[in-house]
């Protein structure tokens, strides 16, 4: 518990130095990386959620499969994903669906504003829409400031098989 603690702590730390460059650079002609930085931070609140549903499934299950926290997607996913578990919103089908589709929509908008795209050439500086990098720098500090501000406890008899359960049911939503 405590090495979780420690990694979850890490990961929350990553995600404060990217917003805080990105917070600070804002508006100052370097839009896309603050974009991109805003992306990084979102994923660090992600890897840390993704790690405790790790450590809880590896304390539920005898096969100790990890769940791949090297995936972009996914960590975009739990980035948002966990924000309605701290919130105890109903969980459906559909609001995975949509997290899903947010998570994958802003992963392939990092990617289009990432690489030069050879049949519509755009300078870097051009490829971030106005406020656009803002926005997504604003969300991923209200995410920080949720993730920060939740206290990891010991585990009550029945989350780690409700979570495993849970996360069976995210990765195979259809």
């Amino acid at each position: 518990h405590e090495q979780l603690k420690k990694v979850s702590a890490t990961c929350l730390a990553s995600a404060e130095a990217f917003l805080s460059k990105a917070e600070r650079e804002l508006g100052k002609g370097v839009d896309p990386i603050c974009f991109h930085l805003g992306l990084l931070a979102l994923e660090e609140v992600g890897m840390s959620i993704l790690n405790t549903i790790n450590y809880m499934s590896e304390t539920a299950r005898s096969d100790k499969e990890s769940l791949a926290t090297d995936e972009h997607i996914r960590k975009l996913f739990w980035a948002f994903w966990g924000g309605s578990m701290i919130r105890n919103t109903k969980w459906t089908k559909e609001s995975i669906k949509q997290n899903r589709f947010i998570a994958t929509t802003l992963h392939e908008r990092r990617l289009e504003t990432l690489y030069t795209d050879p049949h519509n050439p755009v300078a870097f500086d051009g490829r971030v829409k106005d406020r656009e990098a803002k926005t997504i720098v604003e969300l991923a500090r209200a995410r920080l400031e949720v993730e920060k501000a939740s206290e990891l406890t010991e585990f009550k008899q029945g989350d780690i098989e409700e979570i495993t359960w849970f996360f069976s049911a995210v990765e195979d939503v259809e």
